[in-house]
């Protein structure tokens, strides 16, 4: 959380989008093909620490009013997800934690550039500082939701393909860890609406100085509207069409897991 407060924008989008993934890589490439048996003792572990981060993390993330850090915060309780789901010793499992890996590269990316965007215009990231921006900048808020609908599963989108497997597969073979884990979706939903609510509708704060110099705010221009339509186009086609791409990462659980 603390880097992605003190990164640029363009430095957090990499870094939850890109280098957050390396650890996944890891464990997939490494650790589980290569050490199965020290991976699967270690699994009691390694799914406490996954709840743990799933479940604190949440809860972290609803405690915050600056946004980059409540998105860094939902950032750690997703590779909980991931970490759960990778060593569940599943196919469905670990398709949905290489699937969660893209999914959340997206929806993290998509978020940091909204915030990103209100500090341009705001020059703040604090909740305090913000509130009824649909009203001054409404293309934001729809890209803006949009994007924290695949963080949180929304049907039709990546996260939720990518959820539904992970919990599809680990349910198998540990149903009470499964349920622990779908806990952590629901205060996901939370945070994330909670975030919403206070940055884009919640007028009552705005002071009559911020309502007359936001009535002057720009909206989305061209070069933002690219950005946000090819990783929300994206995020569309995978949730909607995730057959090829489970297929492509199928090659991976193939190798692991034998066959």
């Amino acid at each position: 959380p603390d880097a992605h407060v003190e990164a640029p924008t363009a430095g957090s989008v990499i870094l939850a989008a890109v280098l957050l993934k390396m650890g996944t890589y890891g464990f997939v490439r490494y650790s589980l093909p290569m050490f199965p048996e020290a991976s699967n003792y270690y699994v009691p572990l390694i799914f406490f620490l996954s709840v743990v981060a799933i479940i604190y993390a949440a809860m972290m993330a609803i405690a915050q009013t600056h946004i980059k850090r409540l998105i860094a915060y939902s950032s750690i309780s997703h590779m909980g997800l991931v970490t759960l789901a990778t060593f569940a010793s599943d196919w469905n499992a670990l398709n949905g934690a290489i699937y969660m890996m893209v999914a959340h590269g997206l929806s993290s990316a998509a978020l940091f550039m909204s915030a990103g965007f209100i500090y341009d215009r705001i020059h703040s990231y604090h909740m305090d500082d913000l509130g009824g921006l649909a009203r001054y900048i409404p293309n934001l808020a729809i890209v803006f939701m949009l994007s924290g609908l695949v963080g949180i599963g929304f049907p039709g989108l990546a996260g939720f393909v990518a959820e539904f497997l992970i919990l599809l597969g680990t349910y198998k073979s540990y149903p009470v860890w499964a349920f622990i884990a779908g806990v952590g979706m629901v205060l996901g939903a939370a945070y994330f609406l909670y975030m919403y609510k206070r940055v884009m509708l919640e007028e009552e704060t705005i002071s009559d100085y911020r309502r007359e110099k936001w009535s002057h705010l720009k909206d989305l221009e061209l070069h933002h509207w690219i950005a946000f339509v090819l990783v929300l186009a994206s995020s569309v086609l995978l949730g909607v069409y995730p057959l090829p791409f489970v297929k492509l990462m199928e090659h991976t659980t193939r190798m692991i897991f034998g066959g």
